[in-house]
Parts: C-alpha cells; sequence; structure tokens
C-alpha cells in the first residue's frame, strides 16, 4: 500500500462553495506505514505526519490520536482526521473549524493511490497523449448581473507516461491556466489549479477510461473573485 496518494478537497454536504473549502490533499505511506502530506485549501498549505493503524485509520502525534489540531493565526483551528482503505489503496476524511460550539463541518475529501506508469501499448497514449476539453460555466437565472451569457473555455492537454497530465488554455474572463494532475490507479483525477493571484481557483474531478479513450470531468468549481471592474466585475459563484 506504500506509495503516493492524492485526492480533491470539497464544500461538506451542506456547507456553502468557498474558494477556502476547496483543494487537494497529498500523502505519501512508507512501507512502515508512517505517512507525510500536504492539504491544500484556497491559497494555503498545511503540512503534517503521521502514521497507519492496522484497520486503515490515520494517527497523529505520540498519543496517535485520530484527529490533527491545525492551528491557523487569526482563525479559527483546522482539525483533520481521514483513513485508507487497505484494499482498494483509497481513502476519506474530513475537514472541520473548531468553533467555540464545537466542530464546525467544513470539508471532505477522498482519493486514490497515484498510478506509476503507464504501458507504452496503452489507449490513452492515441494520438500522442495529445488530449482537449471544453468546460461550461454553470450560470444563475437569466439577467443576473455580471455573469457570461455564454461562458465555455476550451483546454488542451498532454498525458505523460508517468500518469501526468498537463493542461493549458484561456478561460471565459481572459485568465490563463496551466494546471496539472495526476492519475490514480482508479481513473480519477484531482484537478486544481489556483487563478486571479491566488484569489480564484479551478477545481474539478475527471474520471479516465482506457476503453474510450479520454476523459470525462464531474462536479467542476470555477472560483474567479470580486474586482469590481472589467466584464465581471461580481466574481463567481
Amino acid at each position: 500500500n506504500a506509495g503516493n496518494y492524492q485526492g480533491r478537497v470539497v464544500s461538506a454536504i451542506g456547507v456553502s462553495h468557498q474558494q477556502d473549502n476547496h483543494g487537494l490533499i497529498t500523502i505519501s505511506l512508507t512501507p512502515s506505514a508512517t505517512l507525510s502530506g500536504t492539504l491544500k485549501l484556497g491559497e494555503s498549505s498545511y503540512p503534517f505526519t503521521g502514521e497507519v493503524h492496522p484497520g486503515g485509520g490515520a494517527r497523529f502525534g505520540k498519543e496517535r490520536i485520530a484527529t490533527l489540531t491545525i492551528p491557523r493565526p487569526g482563525r479559527a483551528s483546522l482539525l483533520l482526521s481521514f483513513g485508507f482503505n487497505l484494499v482498494q489503496r483509497t481513502f476519506t476524511g474530513e475537514v472541520g473549524e473548531q468553533k467555540r460550539t464545537g466542530i464546525q463541518p467544513m470539508s471532505s475529501f477522498s482519493g486514490g493511490r497515484k498510478r506509476n506508469e503507464l504501458a507504452s501499448g496503452s489507449l490513452l497514449f492515441g494520438n500522442g497523449g495529445r488530449y482537449q476539453t471544453t468546460l461550461t460555466q454553470e450560470n444563475p437565472a437569466s439577467g443576473t448581473p455580471g455573469y457570461p451569457s455564454v461562458a465555455t473555455s476550451l483546454l488542451v492537454g498532454t498525458l505523460s507516461k508517468a500518469c501526468v497530465l498537463t493542461l493549458v488554455g484561456t478561460l471565459t474572463d481572459g485568465s490563463k491556466v496551466t494546471a496539472s494532475a495526476d492519475l490514480q490507479e482508479s481513473g480519477q483525477m484531482a484537478l486544481h489549479d489556483l487563478l486571479d493571484a491566488k484569489a480564484g481557483s479551478l477545481t474539478a474531478l475527471l474520471v479516465w477510461s482506457e476503453s474510450t479513450p479520454g476523459f470525462a470531468g464531474t462536479g467542476g468549481v470555477w472560483f474567479k473573485p470580486v474586482t469590481n471592474t472589467g466584464a465581471f466585475p461580481f466574481g463567481w459563484p
């Protein structure tokens, strides 16, 4: 089960979509069951270390507690917990905030172990491993000020033998995107790229199929900050 794991972090059920609730989590698991990783939320990164309990749960500190407290200066501390499915080589977890009244749900995440290499004969290498995808912004009700009437963006990318997809393109508002993501053994890929001087981001889950071949995106969210200028001054969502 040792290897590099990656997952997409999204707002917990019932929690409004916010830039600081979304991101990525990466975990490196050693053969001796120790782990290290980084939780990325918005523009902030939080490193952590721990170990894996024989049942799959992550444990932290000398007391091997199941929940890690991550202090944030001037803000509520984060509470991180997660566990592995050691058979499927996947993981799931949660992030909360320590409030006066208790723990407030903030984010949830899931992911899997990174695939190390694609076979040279993989169908995913068709057309030289080159792909393109169209992103369509899901707009609010017609007439809402500050939203584009047609919001489609074209990204082109290349999948390497090392199972890394690099995407480049221009979004509807003119933002330039250069993003990369790792292919997991499950065929999923967590995409997250910071935009607008790290005040915005583009996040999505890409699901790959070798029989098609290609990928489909799901659960995409584009955070655009308020700028009070330009074509879309109010941002979104």
